[in-house]
């Protein structure tokens, strides 16, 4: 009977404890769903366009201008953060769900110069929103005559270096074979993001370095940048969003009630499991005919 009880027992903590478990499983996954969801909602809401004042402002000479006010509201993508019309021919821009953007490449530099003829593909994956470790980029290097495929992974912020890529490189007269390299400056917040990506091809020499920039005729080719100035994720990247934080105090809050009647249905649990032995050692007792002793 004692051993019918406690196994009684232990079965019922076990199934309270894995009901739990499996609540606070549901409750977690809703809430990462309904974050996605909100940051993808947030992401393609409509928003105001800022005005200048030249836009607004009423020009005596000309009535027209005063009413030439753009449209109130557009639908923002994530790569609308980087201006694609800023990219180079060469490129082009998706999103990342969800809340990344990848900017693929084709550089074609056949006929730009004589020194130089490869065609390289390069691949920047962008998640500028990560709040544990920054914002961060990955690229990809790849030049298909070549048999060139150079994953760079996880450059974060505050990082500025060439990578230099092997089995690529520009032949200079008089001067050697020029390393191409991959030029990364990542720094700042999502806020106030300062991003330069691009190639370049650099060579030390005994007393300095010199790059393409300082090399007529190579010069108009090299560097050559795909993302080049300061942008801001800031309002998409913002986790102080009400409502997730009230949904995870409500997860907290329900774990912390759930682990307390827990612990009341053990005391409970106990205080029977006792009261059984109790009226087992009486039975015990009567039957031998002597007196147990609570």
């Amino acid at each position: 009977q004692n051993s019918t009880t406690t196994t009684t027992t232990t079965t019922r903590a076990h199934n309270k404890q894995t009901s739990l478990t499996m609540k606070s499983f549901v409750l977690t996954l809703v809430l990462c769903l309904l974050s996605s969801s909100s940051h993808a909602k947030r992401l393609h809401e409509p928003r105001q366009q800022q005005l200048s004042i030249d836009d607004v402002a009423v020009h005596p000479d000309d009535d027209s201008r005063s009413s030439s006010v753009p449209a109130a509201s557009t639908n923002i993508t994530m790569c609308d953060y980087i201006h694609p019309d800023d990219l180079p021919d060469e490129c082009a821009c998706h999103e990342k769900p969800p809340l990344g953007l990848v900017v693929e490449c084709l550089k074609t530099f056949n006929g730009t110069s004589s020194w130089f003829n490869d065609t390289i593909g390069l691949k920047i994956d962008l998640q500028p929103c990560n709040t544990d470790i920054g914002a961060s980029l990955s690229i990809d290097i790849t030049e298909r005559n070549r048999g060139i495929d150079y994953p760079i992974e996880r450059i974060h912020a505050g990082e500025e270096r060439d990578y230099p890529i092997p089995g690529l490189a520009v032949i200079v007269p008089g001067l050697g074979h020029l390393g191409m390299d991959v030029a990364v400056y990542i720094a700042g917040t999502p806020s106030q993001l300062i991003l330069k990506v691009g190639l370049n091809a650099c060579v030390a020499l005994a007393s300095q370095t010199v790059c393409a920039s300082t090399i007529p005729g190579l010069d108009a080719v090299l560097p050559w940048y795909v993302l080049q100035g300061t942008y801001s994720f800031g309002d998409i990247c913002d986790d102080d969003d009400e409502e997730l934080l009230l949904l995870e105090a409500e997860l907290e809050q329900y774990i912390e009630e759930e682990e307390t009647v827990e612990s009341w249905d053990d005391v409970s649990a106990s205080r029977s499991r006792k009261q059984d032995e109790t009226a087992a050692a009486a039975a015990m007792a009567k039957d031998d005919g002597t007196v147990a002793v609570e």
